[in-house]
Order: structure tokens, then C-alpha cells, then sequence
């Protein structure tokens, strides 16, 4: 019965996304190719969608076949599972490379140059894999500049070209972690030819646990409307009163999108980033009160979520569920200290304050129940600095940004561990 149910589910995963792109081909097949252009196109996009649900269903398919000790069909079902693979490889040529551009620059923080000048190794392999299907012209410049920089001991300015780099590789892709579902397949294919049907499943059902089926973009939207959100402080400064308007509505709409995150505090954020938007661009004007420093806000907020999801994408497939979890609490207690900086900083009152501050005290909380013995002594040092940024806030204290720094750092360190 239950398995019966899990079909049921994986099912109507894939009805979902083929719901959602009815419009496309409704077979993906070897002779998909890859448009040559920067960013993938929506029928790009809405194959990779559908393959990474046709994988999810033929792993469940398989598993289903070794239940009634089918293991031929088991086996038809995995093949059909490497075929969509190889197809999905095809259409995210540079999803690997946002995970090392991404790996690189959170190292710059903290590592030599020379600790760094490893990370460029994967990212130079990935670029020469991708010449044949995309142009690599700009992102080989920005790599070799990268190398340079590095060799030079210029942090700043290696970590300015893979900002740069990673641009230059744009292109949306759903997140499968392919290579590790390829792994379990041709084991579980080994399993199935030695007749040990309980090992494959054993090593499928690792497969589906690992698999994470969703929309992701290394541009994602969330950084889309932190773009917006910088748009609209230019204009406003600027006097483009109506301009500010319109791009406070595209951050609406990007937040929107963002509201649809497959992760629980994204979706959450994001949906009161809109509200304050909404309620700002309603009655936005030359006189609106403090409309510059709120605008500032929300972009400074929009960046801080941003880069918590950049963050969590790289390592979310790197870990145990375990070490995932942790992460994910820690990376929620930053966001919560860097949105108290915030409204500390450019607008918001101590009662906001405070409140961000506790909900940071609330996430590293959580980490707590299931770290380690080093690591929950750490989380009380970041802890006990908290606690100190929010006595600050009831003082009145106004120059709080090198505690705040401090915070920072202890936690990147923290949060390095995994």
C-alpha cells in the first residue's frame, strides 16, 4: 500500500509539470539539443522539468518491478532512467559550474590564494565541456583574469571576476544531483544482474532520498528582484518616480516566483518581502515618507535572502540530511542577524530589531538538537554575541557594525564546517 501511495505521489509530480508545460514537446528524447545562447530557453527549461520528473518516475517504476520480483522490467525502467539523464546533462551544461563559482568565492572569505587557486581546477575543466554547446568566449576571460588575481593575491579583485564568470554562464536548469542518481542506477543495475533484488532497491531507495526535483535557476528569482529592488533606489534617487513604481513591481512579480521555492524559508521571506513591497509601491510618490531608505531596505534584505539561497544550493547534496539540516538552521540564523543590520542600519525600529534577533536565536536553537558537542559550544559563542547586539538595540546604541561583523564571521566559520 504504501508504495502504491509513493507511486501515486511521483505520479502526480510528473502530471504537474507536464500541466505546466503543455505547450512543449511531450517526449524528451536523445535529439534535444542545446540552444546556443546564454540563457536557456522556456522549452529548455520545461524539458529539464520534465526529465528530472521522467527520472523520479522510472526510479519509482523500478523499484515497483523488484517488489514483484520483476527484475527484468526493473531493469528496462533504469535504462529509461540513464536516458533522461543523459539528456538532462546535455540541457544544464553549467549547473556544476555555478556550485564551483559559488564553492570559490565563499572560500575567498577565508582561505590563501593558493587554497583557492584549487577551486578554479573544476571550473576550468566544466568551461572546456561546454565549448561546443555555448559560447565560453567571455567566461574564459573572466577565469583567466580569476587565475591571475589569484596568483597575485588580489582577493578582491579575483573575487570581482567570478562574480563576473558566474554571469557569464548563466542558464536555468532544474537541480538534480545527476551524478550521484547516476551512481545508484549503475549500482543498483549491478545488484539486478547478480539477482540481489534487495540490494537494488536498498541502493534506489538511496536514490530517490537523494533526488530533489525543482525549478532552480542560477539566477534565481529572489536575485532577480534584488535587481529590481536596485532599480528602483536608482530611479527614486533620480526622481523617476513613475520608473521606481514599475520596478517595485517587478520585484513583486519576482518575488512571486520565489513564493513557489521548493525551500520552506525562502517561500516564507519572500512572501513578506511582497507584502512591505506592495504596501511601499501602492503609495509610493515624491512625499512618501522615508521611500528611499525603505526602498534601500528591502534591496538590502532581497541581497541578504539571496545569497542564503546561493549559499545552501552548494552544499545541499555534499552532506548527510543531517549535516543539511544544520546548515539550514545556521544559514537562517545569518539571514536573521543580517536583516537585524538592516533594519539597525537604514530603517526599522528596535521592536524589528529585536524580533529578527530572537528568530536568530530561535534557528541556532534548532542546530543545537542535532550537532555535535564542538559544534553546539560554538553555537553558544555566536549565541552570547546575540544576546550582546540586542542589549545594544534596548541601550540605544547606534554604532553596532563592527559587533555585527563580529557576529558574521563566527558564523561563516560556523557554517564552513558544513
Amino acid at each position: 500500500m504504501n508504495r502504491m501511495i509513493h507511486k501515486l505521489i511521483v505520479c502526480s509530480l510528473v502530471a504537474s509539470t507536464f500541466l505546466v508545460s503543455n505547450t512543449f514537446a511531450d517526449e524528451i528524447d536523445e535529439s534535444v539539443k542545446v540552444v546556443p545562447t546564454r540563457t536557456a530557453s522556456a522549452f529548455t527549461q520545461a524539458e529539464l522539468s520534465k526529465g528530472a520528473a521522467k527520472v523520479a518516475l522510472s526510479v519509482a517504476n523500478a523499484r515497483e518491478a523488484i517488489y514483484h520480483k520483476d527484475a527484468k522490467g526493473a531493469k528496462a525502467d533504469l535504462q529509461k532512467a540513464l536516458t533522461e539523464i543523459k539528456v538532462i546533462d546535455n540541457l544544464r551544461p553549467t549547473e556544476a559550474i555555478i556550485d564551483h563559482i559559488a564553492v570559490a568565492k565563499k572560500h575567498l572569505n577565508y582561505e590563501s590564494t593558493r587554497e583557492v587557486g584549487q577551486d578554479l581546477i573544476p571550473i576550468a575543466y566544466d568551461i572546456n565541456q561546454l565549448t561546443l554547446s555555448t559560447p565560453t568566449k567571455n567566461a574564459k576571460k573572466h577565469l583567466a583574469n580569476a587565475k591571475k588575481a589569484i596568483a597575485s593575491g588580489d582577493k578582491k579583485g579575483a573575487k570581482k571576476e567570478l562574480v563576473a564568470l558566474e554571469e557569464a554562464v548563466n542558464v536555468t536548469g532544474v537541480y538534480l544531483p545527476v551524478n550521484e542518481t547516476k551512481a545508484n542506477i549503475y549500482k543498483a543495475l549491478q545488484a539486478l544482474n547478480a539477482s540481489n533484488l534487495k540490494q537494488a532497491d536498498t541502493v534506489l531507495k538511496k536514490a530517490e532520498n537523494s533526488l530533489v526535483i525543482m525549478s532552480v535557476t542560477s539566477v534565481r528569482p529572489v536575485a532577480k528582484a534584488k535587481k529590481s529592488f536596485y532599480d528602483a533606489m536608482v530611479d527614486y534617487s533620480h526622481g523617476e518616480y513613475a520608473k521606481a513604481k514599475e520596478d517595485l513591481h517587478q520585484s513583486e512579480l519576482w518575488l512571486d516566483k520565489a513564493m513557489h521555492s521548493s525551500d520552506a524559508k525562502t517561500r516564507d521571506e519572500a512572501k513578506k518581502l511582497k507584502e512591505k513591497t506592495s504596501a511601499l509601491k501602492n503609495h509610493l510618490s515624491k512625499s512618501t515618507t522615508d521611500a528611499e531608505a525603505k526602498i534601500n531596505a528591502l534591496w538590502a534584505q532581497s541581497k541578504a535572502l539571496s545569497q542564503k539561497d546561493a549559499q545552501s544550493i552548494a552544499s545541499k547534496y555534499k552532506h548527510s540530511k543531517k549535516e543539511v539540516a544544520i546548515k539550514s538552521d545556521l544559514l537562517d540564523a545569518k539571514l536573521h542577524v543580517e536583516y537585524a543590520e538592516i533594519k539597525q542600519s537604514i530603517y526599522g525600529t528596535k521592536k524589528e530589531i529585536n524580533a529578527e534577533l530572537e528568530k536568530a536565536k530561535g534557528s541556532l536553537k534548532k542546530a543545537s538538537q542535532y550537532a555535535d558537542a564542538n559544534t553546539v559550544a560554538s553555537i553558544k559563542v555566536v549565541d552570547k554575541s546575540i544576546d550582546g547586539l540586542e542589549q545594544d538595540s534596548k541601550d540605544g546604541v547606534v554604532d553596532t557594525k563592527a559587533k555585527y561583523n563580529d557576529v558574521r564571521i563566527k558564523m561563516d566559520k560556523l557554517i564552513h564546517q558544513f
